[in-house]
């Protein structure tokens, strides 16, 4: 070899060389997200919830998280997830009930507790019922914040298309997965499985057909036909029918010979039929009539009717806020909890097949005004903290969850130190309906469902309370709030309670954390109700519209309370304000929403960005709420124009002061 030819070679060698090195350090920089880039792109989230997100990132480097702006207003969103017939929660006639997450708003009310309440059921099951959801469940089940611990929960959140996935291999891997199941080909039975391994099944005729498929490869046909992630719609399969097969697999339902609906597409109860017998009912007009002809048909349908439309993750199939609206009516099962008891197979799945850390893309939910998660525990101020156990039936662990040692309690009446969430990632089993709640006694922890507390408050028919609450120390956390049964008393997003029939309920404080916190109100129907009572000659109350106004610019709470007679508390977002702390337009003050005059966007003082407020106003590039609009009416004549803005000038440039106005 001359020297030329080294020559060249060596340099051939050196540009492979150098572009190896470059390919590396592009693909090691492409892959290696920075911890700042990673927190700006998540920069609408909460920072409690992006710490968790980061975590996993370290943990699982190939998969990627994507922020998913709604657009949408949490509480707007929850609200309307937990209207009647949208989300339902399963009640065990055998076990703890996790009453606060079944609402009471409709049914036959009573004084008693537990399952002794008439719910209006929604769907029967062997052993108990489903019955409407409580704002506080839908609020639990719709956060990403409690779901972004857990390699297993956070796969609701996964893109569940099919991917470069190859099909032989996933195959195999679909097999691991349906290990000990009635699909497994080593599950020989004669409902399901032939001695070779592939699927058997009745045809309409009611005559036994072998075919030469297992049950991996109709699924794998099905999803890679439909373009939908085979792990996904091997766990959604195993997560409707269970592992035993159903009514809806077996073909010998009756009415319904030789008929299938693997993903219980229609299965739902109504007034002409059962769950399993409107599934069929809907699989017998589409033709289903093998298993692989049910397994394709309900892959095809959650396709055409899921992923085509958005909904292209388990959370968003259950949870429509795919466009930028919350859509009831496309929804997959009313279950709060149907997503969630399906993970579990799906991370086995991955895991048995070795492909977990793969490459990933999950879609996480932001909506504005997210709870921060900054709250740790959270207690109703001025309200009794003990409680009465019923040791009889309770159960009493070491830990806030089931799998915890039992301990003993010396006594039924008990200070309760905290109401908190599962200890544990319970979702994984299915079992988060089964005592997620529990209070912390000492070192013991009793499921709220064994817990009367003693907090009590009265209210009369059509009269207000406010309610106030303390939570741990750091916390910025706006606290939500829940009437359990909305018929006898409703609670704003301030705390305020209003007493709408006689009969009583509970008010439950919780935090995104699931901490929370009790007080029982009773609705007496005695006197004309109205009014906390509060009366004042120096500031203007309003008792029809709930405001109180005339409230100069920097008046301290102190000073606020000197000028009232009656019992007065003030709070803003739910936290109670001390006496140096200055009032504020939208500040509570014992039921009454304060209006402090040229004060438009709340933050007690007087600036440019109120002016601003009016200017979008006028030009209609904004809209300010009713209480903003009253503060920034500066004249009190009822409308928002040039005159009030040139009032805040003249205030900031000290020309002249503000008159506070009675609205």
């Amino acid at each position: 070899m001359n020297s030329t030819v080294r020559r060249f070679l060596s340099l051939v060698m050196a540009t492979i060389m150098m572009l190896t090195i470059f390919i590396s350090s592009g693909l090691s920089a492409l892959a290696a997200e920075s911890q700042t880039d990673f927190y700006k792109k998540f920069s609408g989230l909460p920072t409690a919830y992006i710490d968790k997100l980061w975590k996993l990132k370290q943990q699982h480097p190939n998969w990627q998280f994507e922020p998913m702006n709604t657009g949408l207003d949490w509480d707007t969103v929850i609200n309307t997830e937990a209207q009647p017939k949208v989300n339902t929660v399963w009640l065990s006639t055998s076990t703890a009930v996790t009453r606060l997450y079944a609402d009471r708003s409709v049914g036959t009310y009573t004084a008693s507790r537990g399952l002794d309440y008439t719910y209006e059921v929604r769907d029967q099951g062997s052993g108990g019922y489903y019955v409407d959801a409580s704002v506080m469940a839908v609020a639990a089940f719709m956060n990403p914040y409690y779901f972004l611990d857990s390699d297993v929960t956070v796969l609701m959140f996964e893109n569940l298309g099919w991917g470069d996935l190859d099909y032989n291999t996933t195959v195999n891997n679909i097999e691991a997965m349906l290990s000990g199941t009635f699909m497994s080909k080593s599950n020989v039975n004669t409902n399901y499985v032939s001695a070779s391994g592939c699927v058997t099944y009745v045809n309409t005729s009611g005559q036994r057909v072998s075919t030469g498929d297992t049950y991996a490869a109709l699924i794998c046909t099905a999803a890679k036909n439909n373009k939908l992630n085979p792990y996904y719609l091997t766990s959604k399969i195993l997560g409707e029918v269970g592992t035993s097969g159903s009514g809806s697999t077996s073909g010998t339902t009756a009415s319904y010979t030789g008929y299938y609906n693997y993903l219980n597409v229609g299965a739902s109860d109504s007034s002409s039929g059962d769950a399993v017998s409107n599934g069929l009912s809907y699989a017998k007009s589409h033709g289903w009539t093998s298993p692989g002809a049910a397994i394709e048909g309900g892959a095809q349908t959650i396709a055409n009717g899921y992923i085509s439309a958005g909904q292209d993750t388990p959370y968003l199939q259950k949870f429509n806020v795919a466009n930028g609206k919350v859509t009831t009516s496309h929804q997959y099962m009313t279950a709060i909890n149907g997503i969630h008891i399906t993970l579990q197979k799906t991370y086995d799945g991955y895991k048995t097949a070795g492909t977990l850390d793969t490459v990933r893309t999950f879609k996480i939910p932001v909506y504005k005004n997210m709870p921060n998660a900054t709250g740790n525990t959270i207690s109703f101020s001025g309200y009794s903290q003990s409680g009465t156990v019923n040791r009889s039936i309770a159960t009493i662990r070491t830990d806030r969850n089931y799998s915890a040692a039992k301990t003993t309690l010396s006594s039924d009446t008990v200070t309760l130190e905290a109401g908190l969430h599962n200890n544990g990632s319970v979702v994984q089993t299915g079992t988060m309906y089964y005592g997620p709640l529990w209070y912390k006694v000492g070192s013991a922890y009793v499921i709220e469902d064994y817990v009367e507390v003693a907090a009590n408050a009265t209210v009369k028919k059509g009269a207000t309370l406010q309610l106030n609450t303390s939570q741990s120390s750091g916390s910025t956390e706006k606290p939500r709030f829940m009437s359990w049964d909305k018929r006898i008393a409703t609670v704003n997003a301030n705390g305020v309670v209003t007493g709408v029939s006689e009969g009583t309920t509970k008010v439950v404080a919780y935090l995104a954390n699931g901490s929370f916190a009790v007080v029982n109100i009773t609705v007496s129907n005695s006197g004309s109700g109205g009014s906390t009572g509060i009366t004042s000659s120096t500031y203007s109350i309003n008792s029809a519209a709930k405001f109180i106004s005339k409230i100069p610019i920097g008046t301290t709470v102190g000073t606020l309370k000197a000028g009232i007679s009656g019992s007065v508390t003030v709070t803003k977002n739910g936290k109670t304000l001390s006496d140096g702390d200055v009032i504020s337009t939208g500040c509570v003050v014992s039921g009454y929403t304060a209006i402090v005059t040229g004060d438009i966007n709340g933050d007690g003082k007087v600036t440019v960005a109120d002016s601003l407020g009016i200017r979008d106003q006028i030009l209609g590039s904004a809209q300010l709420s009713t209480i903003q609009y009253k503060a920034a009416d500066l004249n009190a004549d009822g409308k928002i124009s040039a005159a009030d803005s040139l009032g805040i000038r003249d205030y900031i440039l000290g020309v002249s002061g503000i008159t506070p106005k009675a609205y």
